[in-house]
């Protein structure tokens, strides 16, 4: 029985190496020492590894190598957690699961990995561990009770000691626990609702003010707009807005400082979430994006959105209007979204023939400014007013840049801001010699910020993950730098308000960049990564609520340095606290189950050209909500044309933290595809998508034409089995199918 005692006490130690070994690594590399917020870490570690450590011990009288197993893949979800918080200095979360089902972010993002030997290191150790301390005899129940006694012991003292917290980021406990937490408080619903017009009824300030007194001539018809979103940037890699908030240094973009000192500089400026296509959504929409989690709008939009966003509005006064990315489209569904948002033209990574460097996620941005300047002499030569919205990305993690580049700088992020600097700067360069900021508004801001790793500041290190940053440039040449805040969703109405169209922007939200305003309005943010929301308020302070179970606290800001590394603690207003919750919780848009199905159409072209011999997404992206009962229906058809060797099709049907299914195809030249499936939802789904790839397994390329792609989510009518049922599953002869 000692025996058995001692092993089962060592299996504890084992569960507990990988969290607290990586935490260790954490706080080593962002902190340099530990301070009293790593302690509610490490006794949250503990816990939930005496927890796990319980489960183990049952394990290990099955099979001991179950047990080793067990331990491995648990070393393996905490090195997940620590590549996370690496990244994003948050926590992994359950609700990003998701994204584990769509090869882009897969191959681009998450099989980065940034320490290899640590994560062998600790897999292995954790195999090793578990095979060599699982109890050989003995009984399993009094240990694994005994253990699991300390792990509720533990829990005790860290929610003793949460108590007194305002925990922001990952220092203050295992992301195991976090995840539990948030499951078991996570809202089950909400009332249907619009989220735009439940935001304005509940606040309506945030409709369009067009009132503020002028900062530069306004009314210009027909000026041509060119806005440009550079991936993640922050406003803290700017000098000029460290200096201005008095806060910490992050990666220094010193050209487009210089740059920002040429026009009209906003030092601080809101980007409303994380995602990009939260930011793009706020920018081109007028809009808050969702504040908490749910269903991107970008992605409900397709469901029938009936809000015209600034790409139409300017469209039906005459504009060409066009979107140019250097990502796959299908990524987040920007394919079917831009178009609808009233883009003419919607190209991406593979409108852009060479790159320095090119990966799953796209091309540098060396590569992606220089030939973009090709398409601003197209429309510059159209003779009609032009908008030309564009997206970088190789600031996106894990960045995209030549391995040379640099190299003398350590950290690899640091050198993709310093990369993606001199590339936009040679992209002005060029505007310049064309002569665009003659007769062109250019603005310049981000999609998101990730923001900086302030030490032992979490609550700064968390705001300067909603810092973005806008520069305008104005043919008139104005020059000026303002503290007043502004954020993503003004980008909208200030367009419009510039080229004297501000009459057609009455349903966005927002104030004029090109404006001053006496008194102070709400500006709302979240962080879906952290937990956080909060709100600049009228009278200047703000209110930060750190998720559901911490509640809110109000600080004053000095001079309205939203970002600065001190801030003073304020009484709570009550009524401003349940203000600013009640907003986020309206921005969230609730998917309505009527009886009209919900179409997606999965390609928005009918052609689609497999080049390669690795696979080629075609599809994906895409997150919706299935309710329980309803049911999804899916049908491809296409046809194989060219080539000379089959082709490999892959189509994936996922659901947040679920297995996926897949199905596979080999498809000739000269054949058709016939693909029709249903899935009957057996309760609430959410994260709900499928995707599809081709790969060819050998050259030359090969051209599929689709004579359909869609997903349709049923609520009435006669509803097929439970579960996953195909329907049909063919290919037959092209000349046979009838057209």
């Amino acid at each position: 029985m000692r025996t058995t005692t001692w092993s089962c006490g060592l299996l504890v130690g084992a569960a507990a190496l990988a969290p607290l070994c990586l935490r260790g690594v954490l706080i080593a590399e962002k902190l340099g020492l530990p301070g009293v917020a790593d302690v509610g870490g490490v006794v949250s570690d503990l816990a939930v590894a005496a927890a796990f450590a319980a489960l183990l011990i049952l394990l290990s009288r099955v099979s001991r190598l179950l047990a080793a197993g067990a331990l491995a893949f648990w070393a393996l979800l905490h090195y997940a957690n620590y590549e996370n918080a690496l990244a994003l200095d948050a926590l992994a979360s359950y609700a990003d699961l998701r994204f584990l089902g769509d090869e882009t972010f897969v191959r681009g993002s998450a099989l980065w990995i940034s320490s290899p030997v640590l994560l062998v290191g600790l897999v292995a150790a954790g195999a090793l561990l578990g095979w060599l301390l699982a109890p050989r005899t003995g009984g399993a129940l009094r240990p694994a009770g005994a253990a699991l006694a300390a792990s509720l012991v533990l829990f005790g003292a860290h929610a003793l000691w949460m108590s007194g917290q305002f925990p922001v980021g990952w220092r203050y406990a295992d992301f195991l626990q976090v995840n539990a937490t948030r499951l078991w408080a996570a809202s089950t619903g909400g009332s249907e609702h619009l989220a735009s017009a439940a935001m304005t009824e509940r606040l309506p300030a945030l409709l369009a003010n067009l009132d503020g007194e002028p900062i530069t001539p306004l009314g210009h018809p027909g000026r041509n707009v060119l806005l440009v979103f550079i991936e993640g940037l922050s406003g803290a890699y700017l000098p000029d807005n460290v200096r201005a908030h008095e806060t910490f240094v992050g990666p220094r973009m010193t050209r487009l400082n210089e740059l920002s000192r040429q026009g009209l500089s906003y030092r601080t400026f809101i980007a409303h979430q994380r995602r990009t296509n939260r930011g793009l959504y706020a920018g081109l929409c007028g809009e808050l994006p969702n504040l908490r989690g749910g269903v991107p709008k970008m992605t409900s939009y397709l469901d029938g959105g009936t809000r015209v966003c600034l790409p139409q509005v300017l469209r039906d006064a005459g504009y060409r209007t066009v979107y140019l990315q250097a990502a796959p489209l299908a990524f987040m569904l920007k394919d079917q979204f831009m178009p609808l948002a009233g883009f003419d033209e919607v190209y991406g990574h593979d409108w852009f023939p060479d790159a320095y460097v090119r990966s799953v996620w796209g091309i540098d941005d060396r590569s992606y400014f220089e030939q973009s300047l090709e398409m601003v002499d197209r429309l510059q030569e159209s003779g009609q007013p032009w908008f030309l919205t564009m997206l970088s990305v190789g600031t996106h993690h894990p960045t995209i840049l030549p391995q040379d580049f640099e190299r003398h700088k350590p950290i690899r992020f640091s050198r993709a801001v310093s990369y993606a600097d001199q590339a936009f700067d040679g992209f002005v360069r060029g505007l310049r010699e064309r002569g665009v900021f003659d007769d062109t508004l250019v603005i310049i801001t981000s999609d998101e910020s990730r923001g900086i790793s302030a030490r032992r500041d979490e609550v700064t290190a968390a705001l300067t993950q909603s810092w973005g940053f806008l520069v305008a440039m104005v043919p008139e040449g104005t020059r000026m730098a303002t503290m007043e805040p502004f954020g993503l969703m003004d980008i909208s109405i200030s367009v419009l308000d510039y080229l004297g169209l501000g009459g057609k922007g009455a349903h966005f939200f927002g104030r004029s960049l090109f404006r001053t305003y006496d008194a102070g309005r709400y500006l709302f943010f979240g962080n879906s990564n952290l937990h956080v929301v909060g709100a600049l308020t009228p009278d200047g302070s703000l209110v930060y609520c750190a998720s559901s179970l911490y509640g809110c606290r109000r600080f004053g800001l000095e001079e309205g340095r939203l970002f600065a590394s001190e801030r003073t603690q304020l009484v709570l207003d009550p009524e401003q606290a349940r203000l600013v919750r009640d907003v986020i919780r309206r921005s969230v848009q609730v998917q309505r189950a009527g009886v009209k199905p919900r179409v997606y159409e999965l390609v928005m072209t009918p052609e689609f050209k497999v080049p390669r011999l690795h696979p080629s997404l075609i599809h994906g992206g895409q997150y919706i909500d299935i309710k329980k009962n309803q049911w999804l229906e899916v049908e491809i058809e296409f046809d194989a044309i060219g080539g000379t060797h089959p082709l490999e099709f892959d189509h994936y049907l996922g659901t947040t933290g679920e297995k996926k299914r897949r199905f596979s195809f080999d498809v000739r030249p000269g054949e058709t595809l016939r693909f029709r499936y249903t899935f009957r939802a057996p309760r609430d789904l959410h994260g709900v998508r499928c995707r599809s790839f081709a790969r060819l397994t050998a050259p030359p390329e090969m051209l599929l034409r689709f004579r359909k792609a869609r997903m349709t989510v049923h609520s009435v009518g006669e509803r097929p089995e439970p579960g996953l049922v195909v329907h049909q599953h063919e290919t037959l002869p092209t000349a046979s199918i009838d057209p």
